[in-house]
């Protein structure tokens, strides 16, 4: 029968390991949020920490939980599992303490004291930069673009001329250099925002890393912003008689879209809602034109009708008056019909009179007068007999 392998452990191992670790965030959370609370001068709770470090001392003189288990077992499953009754303890009356810090100091969180801490205990020569990584990282950003906008700035390439040009108005390293200049200009007001941003967060003591990523992202942002703002949305000074810039300069511009590109995009989506408003604007008026001349041919042809049925209706009562035949006013209705009726109308009435179904008056006339005559020969017989 095969064994495990010895490096797997087994469940009741893995349980301490998952409770070691949470046993010991749990007591360096603690610590770093007392020690915040006492230097910050709020009231703390004397049993509370009493409790806290009666544990603490305990824990740090015993060593770690999975350390004591594998020693008194030899790695193997121990029978009695009493001991696990007061390392529970330990961590239920931690988490009791942790709560009781974590209410105390809000509205900063345990996470971030706790990395305060830890970086404030570091020795590290460039930790006056600031007191998490990203600020320090966002501070050698900031420096790098002011170095790189001074030193662009010093050459002769870069001048209010080019800078006002525009981007396809310069080429090669004339274009190069005032689009740098423009860049690093973005990257400052980027910078700066974010380092504002971070700042606070810090200071009030809510800063979390897990959202270092979309600082990052909103850095990025800030420089593409900033190169729109500055080069591809027509909000540059206008020119002066002598030639000199009035309102804001392409520079500005570029720090201002670095700053806040939420703005930019906002701009940039006004600038799509109006071109998008023209163009449906445009495809509803040619619609409404269209509905407006139909329905004025439809008036126009509904008067012409009326004008010839009108003059038919004259023609017709000129004819009564000067005493027509019923022949001569069948023929004048069947023109009018012919006229004002359609001509699908007229050929279903044509093929139902082809069958049969109606029939002229003057054939049902005579059909009338002969079987009027067949029954009066009928009653002279019977008279005779």
């Amino acid at each position: 029968m095969e064994s495990f392998p010895r490096t797997m452990k087994n469940p009741t191992q893995a349980k301490h390991s998952s409770q070691s670790s949470i046993q010991t965030l749990l007591l360096e959370e603690s610590e770093a949020m007392a020690k915040y609370a006492l230097t910050s001068g709020l009231a703390v709770p004397a049993e509370v920490v009493e409790k806290l470090e009666h544990i603490a001392a305990r824990m740090r003189m015993t060593g770690s939980v999975s350390d004591s288990l594998a020693s008194e077992t030899n790695g193997s499953t121990p029978g009695d599992i009493t001991d696990l009754d007061g390392e529970n303890r330990y961590i239920r009356q931690l988490a009791m303490i942790h709560d009781r810090f974590a209410r105390l100091v809000a509205p900063a969180t345990p996470r971030t004291i706790h990395l305060l801490a830890v970086e404030s205990a570091k020795t590290d020569f460039w930790h006056f930069l600031g007191p998490v990584p990203l600020v320090r990282r966002m501070m050698w950003a900031a420096i790098i673009f002011l170095v790189a906008i001074v030193g662009f700035s010093l050459s002769d390439k870069v001048n209010w001329q080019n800078i006002e040009a525009g981007w396809l108005e310069l080429s090669g390293s004339a274009s190069l250099y005032n689009l740098l200049f423009l860049l690093s200009a973005a990257g400052i007001g980027a910078s700066f925002q974010a380092l504002f941003e971070a700042n606070r967060y810090v200071v009030a003591g809510i800063f979390d890393p897990k959202y270092e990523s979309s600082y990052w992202i909103r850095f990025v942002l800030g420089l593409i912003a900033g190169l729109i703002l500055a080069e591809l949305v027509p909000l540059g000074p206008d020119k002066t008689l002598v030639g000199e810039p009035r309102g804001l300069g392409k520079p500005t511009l570029a720090m201002l879209g670095g700053f806040s590109s939420v703005v930019v995009y906002q701009i940039t989506n006004r600038l799509v809602t109006t071109v998008e408003s023209l163009v449906r604007g445009e495809r509803k008026d040619i619609v409404t034109s269209q509905e407006q001349a139909a329905k004025a041919r439809a008036n126009e042809e509904l008067d012409q009708n009326r004008l010839k049925l009108a003059g038919s209706l004259i023609s017709l009562q000129q004819q009564l008056s000067k005493g027509a035949t019923p022949e001569q006013l069948n023929e004048k209705l069947g023109q009018l019909l012919k006229e004002f009726t359609p001509s699908e109308v007229i050929g279903e009435i044509g093929s139902s009179q082809g069958k049969g179904g109606v029939k002229a008056p003057s054939e049902q006339n005579n059909q009338g007068e002969s079987r009027a005559g067949v029954s009066s020969e009928q009653k002279s017989q019977a008279k005779g007999s």
